[in-house]
């Protein structure tokens, strides 16, 4: 298998051998891997540490000759930060991660995890049991809250119109408890150059920045930046009219602004942003907030992406379901899916309840059915459900025979023999469906380890699934510099290149190494 070492922290001790130009930070996880035309496109999180916290954006490389060469890292967006740190356990910063795509007629549609500065899941106590919106004349808006307020002491706080905190509105406008419109305001468009790095800054005034792209650093000439809405750990209070703050540069190791916190901050809880790419991967447009339409107060505290890719269905017998979008999401102790039909109205399908089945990735097969692989508590078989109305709902199956440590897979349903040019290997039934899936082995099933990587070869025939071959992944000899973590095998995704071959972008080290490599059956 032909490997390529792709995203390379500056940390590891290989480094003076990898082409670091273009690169914005040290360490990497969670790959995604998409085409879009003769495009491969490779999505990552870039971060300051291994840590699941702390300054992590979404990054991607490009390749339009199927990964002989790719692009420097192109930023996709970067959250607010209010320090810049490699410290593992600095967590001064708001977080983007655990990138989720599609491709729909060369359209990437890409979903990913946003926290505002916290330390995420691993530390549960600091986050809020919300959604982050309230609903105000059947509409949600985004809840604001000054310093000593939270979800939980509003929830015993009653004001003459019924609201319990500040809230944004349509107009951009933050409104008080009373709902009165104050002066404070987010601008509704940021720029890409800053890599929307600005997303969340508030201002006090007119609305000079309403409509009009903000500075990545204010100059409070005219209306007075107050801080980001996002960061949380060192908030002012709320001022009837501020002076203006400040931010300031950091270039190493990587380019980011630090930002003060506002006096006005959003529910530190998790949410799902969306955002498009129409030039295969090169650009991309704003990140929007889809969090209200798909996660609900049952959810609680977290409701995020099963990280990898989505499905396009295209064999469902409701031929209106044909071109709906599907992404895996869940929160803990649940599965779910998310469709869409237009890539912008977002709903839910029913929950899976199913400790096994958080980070899950999909399949659709021949009759339109639509399986939906779990995560398992440890080494062996993994959990399956199935969908039979695009989406909307899913019963349990018994496990299916994918053996897999407890880590992320990665899944790809294979063309017919002789679709588009692609052909199976003569030993192959070529009238039966095949599918692919990456995954750690645990030293080939010694133990429960994220090692060993395989690409492992399942034929699938009416829901029956029969595996027939496996390709190592990572030969441990080529990376024995990397010590004890020379056959490490994590998190994964799979997609098939415009020359027929099998491309597989993978973690190669705990953290801090994504590599690409690519093979044919």
């Amino acid at each position: 298998m032909d490997n390529k070492i792709l995203f390379a922290g500056k940390n590891l001790p290989f480094f003076e051998s990898v082409q670091l130009d273009g690169f914005f930070a040290p360490d990497y996880r969670i790959p995604s891997l998409v085409v879009s035309g003769k495009n491969t496109v490779a999505i990552i999180d870039s971060a300051a540490t291994g840590a699941d916290w702390g300054n992590i954006a979404i990054g991607v490389k490009v390749s339009q000759d199927c990964g002989e060469s790719w692009s420097d890292e192109i930023r996709v967006f970067s959250p607010p930060c209010a320090k810049a740190s490699t410290d593992f356990h600095a967590t001064t910063s708001a977080f983007a991660m655990d990138a989720v795509t599609v491709v729909k007629r060369e359209k990437i549609i890409m979903l990913f995890d946003f926290f505002p500065e916290s330390k995420g899941l691993h530390n549960l106590s600091r986050l809020e049991k919300t959604d982050g919106y309230c609903e105000i004349d059947g509409k949600k808006y985004l809840m604001l809250f000054s310093k000593n307020q939270s979800v939980k002491s509003l929830k015993r706080v009653k004001t003459a119109t019924g609201f319990y905190c500040y809230t944004l509105r349509e107009d951009g406008f933050v409104y008080d408890p009373n709902g009165v419109k104050t002066k404070y305001y987010l601008p509704k468009n940021h720029s890409s150059r800053y890599h929307y790095e600005t997303l969340g800054d508030l201002y006090y005034g007119e609305g000079e920045y309403l409509e009009k792209e903000p500075p990545l650093y204010p100059d409070n000439f005219g209306d007075k930046y107050a801080g980001n809405i996002f960061l949380n750990s060192s908030m002012p209070e709320l001022e009837e009219e501020p002076s203006g703050l400040k931010k300031r540069a950091v270039e190493e190791p990587f380019c980011t602004a630090e930002a003060p916190a506002a006096p006005l901050r959003a529910a530190i809880t998790s949410y799902i942003y969306q955002t498009e790419s129409l030039d295969g991967g090169t650009s991309w447009s704003q990140p929007v907030d889809i969090t209200p339409q798909v996660k609900n107060k049952k959810d609680k505290k977290f409701f995020g992406t099963g990280p990898g890719v989505g499905i396009i269905l295209k064999n469902q017998k409701d031929s209106e379901k044909n071109g709906r979008i599907l992404f895996p999401v869940y929160a803990l102790g649940k599965s779910a899916v998310i469709y869409s039909d237009d890539g912008k109205k977002w709903e839910r399908g029913d929950s899976l309840y199913s400790k096994n089945l958080d980070e899950t990735q999909l399949l659709e097969d021949e009759e339109g059915n639509i399986l939906c692989f779990g995560r398992q508590k440890k080494y062996g078989k993994t959990p399956l459900s199935i969908s039979v109305d695009g989406g909307e709902s899913f019963r349990k199956l018994s496990s299916c025979e994918v053996y897999s440590v407890k880590c992320q897979k990665s899944f790809l349903m294979l063309p017919k023999n002789g679709e588009k040019g692609f052909a199976y290997p003569a030993s192959f039934d070529s009238s039966s469906r095949y599918f692919v899936c990456a995954h750690p082995t645990g030293h080939y099933g010694s133990d429960s380890s994220r090692n060993d990587g395989v690409l492992s070869i399942y034929r699938l025939e009416r829901k029956e699934i029969a595996k027939v071959g496996e390709i190592s992944i990572k030969d441990a000899k080529n990376y024995d510099y990397m010590g004890k973590y020379a056959s490490f095998f994590a998190y994964s995704s799979l997609a098939l290149l415009p020359d027929n071959s099998i491309g597989i972008l993978y973690e190669a080290y705990q953290s801090g190494c994504i590599v690409f490599a690519k093979t044919n059956l």
